[in-house]
């Protein structure tokens, strides 16, 4: 998780503009001032209402993130106060809680989400390139969701590239390829608090085949983001090193050590324990090999 120290500011675009020249900064006010990635912030602004002022552009900053919106204004019949809500889409494996996806067009089937071919998405963004990587995934957390199109030939993985960002959005829109690979997809994700909403279609332009789905579509699939593994020394003597590790409760976490980061030795197979939330249980790892050892690396992860 990193710390992002974001600033904003805001331009009201106009011509002649009594009140705030064209392209200007403004004061604002943003809550909070620092966040710990995903962020979510508001920002609050005053703008004097003028048949002049049209459009306010509203642009989050940091060295490792950048989001730009437009906001229209209504002349003298504008807010004078401007409140804007700015969230980041957070990298991460999400769990899907509820949706349908169909395979249409030939023999059509619907399947309610989740289930075992389908049970996460991983999504990876790109702040630098201001984009996105969406990947279906199975309930192992590892086997990539695949279709078969037809004419018979190779899985085409469910995995969808250069997905484009605006805000708290996230389209991920292919034209159709050359034959034999005319594949085409449109998709659209929308962000609220640590959970994605989404639709789309992926196509495969087919020829000479009979009842074999062209279409697949995802509707209304609702995901939560899965919180990562958190794990800290927190304590050191004789005995050895004791470790705190906290995740997702009922999965298996396992927790690893080397002396070089090179090879990783298991000290720790644990299936973590009920909790009252989801994300709140954990467990302590003792390691009485760490007196033994100039240097000591702990890395963890956990699977289904």
């Amino acid at each position: 998780m990193k710390k992002v120290v974001l600033m904003a500011f805001l331009g009201a675009f106009a011509v002649g503009a009594p009140p705030i020249k064209g392209g200007e900064r403004i004061a604002v006010r943003v809550s909070p001032a620092v966040a710990m990635e995903p962020a979510y912030l508001t920002i609050r602004t005053s703008v004097e209402p003028s048949d002049e002022n049209r459009k306010l552009t509203v642009t989050v900053e940091s060295e490792e993130y950048s989001s730009s919106s437009d906001i229209p204004l209504e002349g003298r019949n504008a807010a004078r106060l401007n409140v804007v809500e700015v969230r980041d889409v957070p990298s991460g494996l999400y769990e899907i809680v509820s949706g349908t996806y169909t395979e249409c067009c030939g023999v059509a089937s619907d399947f309610s989400l989740p289930n075992e071919r389908q049970r996460f998405v991983s999504l990876a963004v790109d702040p630098q390139w201001n984009s996105a990587t969406m990947t279906f995934i199975g309930q192992d957390a590892q086997t990539v969701f695949s279709i078969l199109p037809c004419p018979a030939g190779s899985a085409v993985p469910f995995r969808l590239n250069f997905g484009s960002i605006v805000s708290n959005s996230i389209t991920f829109h292919a034209d159709p390829a050359p034959l034999p690979d005319a594949m085409f997809w449109v998709y659209w994700i929308t962000n609220s608090t640590n959970s994605l909403q989404i639709n789309g279609t992926f196509g495969v332009i087919q020829q000479n085949c009979v009842d074999a789905p062209t279409r697949f579509m995802h509707s209304d699939v609702v995901a939560v983001l899965v919180p990562p593994l958190k794990m800290r020394v927190t304590e050191v003597s004789e005995s050895g090193a004791t470790l705190f590790v906290q995740g997702h409760a009922n999965w298996t976490t396992v927790v690893q050590a080397s002396t070089d980061l090179v090879l990783w030795t298991g000290i720790s197979t644990n299936v973590l324990p009920d909790a009252i939330c989801p994300e709140c249980s954990y467990i302590l790892v003792r390691d009485p090999a760490a007196t033994n050892t100039v240097h000591r690396y702990y890395r963890c992860f956990q699977t289904l």
